[in-house]
């Protein structure tokens, strides 16, 4: 009699792109009970699959754990489904549902540093610098769209009104592998 397990999902987690040849991280599927047919542990195994397929390759790691390594990165902040093939557990093991969601890591952004500079030699110079730290590699240009800088004047009464801000114009910088962002503003007199 097929007796039921419970199945975990350990999605991927944001490859550390730091290392010149970073592997990539795998999914796992992570039971309850130690599935997997014996003479399979350690090799590569068919039967499963991705949604939205994704090339790579399946192997168990353990009688408990079953992992796939993608060919290539994992899909920025995707929603996906793994599904377990029938013959891919041991004959006595039983699946409530086969098809399992998981999200890979979508991108994060977080801002390391703000500085406020003025040249000492003319103080109608000068510049906010931000360095913005990514959890993956941006694209430049696209950065750049979304980037908006704007400075308050100061108005009499309390009006917060966006008519009240002045767009500023900025450099962007792309450091190694971008994964960090340089953003330099030119503001004018105070």
């Amino acid at each position: 009699n097929p007796r039921a397990v419970r199945v975990s999902v350990v999605p991927p987690i944001v490859r550390d792109y730091h290392p010149a040849k970073a592997p990539r991280s795998p999914l796992l599927l992570s039971f309850d009970s130690p599935v997997a047919p014996m003479e399979k542990i350690g090799s590569r195994i068919d039967g499963m699959a991705l949604d939205p397929p994704m090339a790579g390759r399946w192997r168990w790691v353990s009688e408990y754990a079953l992992a796939f390594l993608p060919r290539r990165d994992w899909p920025v902040g995707a929603k996906m489904h793994v599904v377990v093939g029938k013959g891919v557990l041991s004959a006595w093991a039983s699946l409530k549902h086969r098809r399992l969601p998981f999200s890979t890591p979508a991108v994060t952004a977080k801002l390391d540093t703000i500085r406020f500079y003025e040249d000492p030699r003319d103080q109608t110079r000068r510049h906010v610098v931000a360095t913005i730290r990514f959890s993956h590699p941006v694209m430049a240009q696209s950065l750049r769209e979304r980037i908006k800088l704007a400075m308050g004047r100061k108005k009499t009464g309390n009006s917060k009104n966006a008519a009240d801000l002045e767009n500023l114009s900025f450099s962007l910088n792309m450091g190694p592998k971008r994964l960090l962002a340089h953003v330099k503003s030119r503001l004018g007199p105070m």
